[in-house]
């Protein structure tokens, strides 16, 4: 619980300061997570709320799992789990979460971590994966 408390302290933080990046995290544009995520080579988690699902649809392949969640670490680390030595992309809406949520997440020992920081919608990373015209699914 002590990391879920973490998580969401800085998830306040991340709403009221400037995107956080991270150097030591890779990223990965939505085209290759796609294509990586196909071909079974990573995990493809779209942590944006259900809301965000119902507007836009996810990922087509992802995994919803929703930042706010209290869970969320624990569903994280089920997907690490049963996925074991495969890599876990994660996407937002456009990118300031998935940042956030890779780096903390790496702070507390997990690895094998890519975040696709152009998100769904897109941003300075670049067009995101609906002005790409990837495929998604509804939820």
């Amino acid at each position: 619980m002590r990391l879920w408390s973490v998580v969401l302290k800085a998830v306040a933080a991340l709403f009221t300061s400037a995107q956080i990046a991270s150097a030591d995290m890779p990223v990965m544009s939505a085209d290759k997570a796609f294509a990586a995520a196909e071909a079974g080579e990573l995990v493809l988690i779209d942590i944006r709320t259900p809301e965000e699902w119902a507007a836009t649809g996810l990922p087509e392949p992802s995994v919803g799992i929703n930042l706010r969640n209290a869970s969320f670490v624990d569903e994280i680390r089920a997907i690490m789990a049963k996925h074991e030595g495969v890599p876990v992309a994660m996407i937002c809406a456009s990118g300031a979460r998935s940042t956030f949520a890779t780096t903390e997440l790496g702070k507390h020992g997990f690895d094998s971590l890519i975040n696709i920081p152009e998100g769904m919608a897109g941003s300075d990373a670049g067009p995101g994966w609906l002005k790409r015209g990837l495929p998604v699914r509804q939820p």
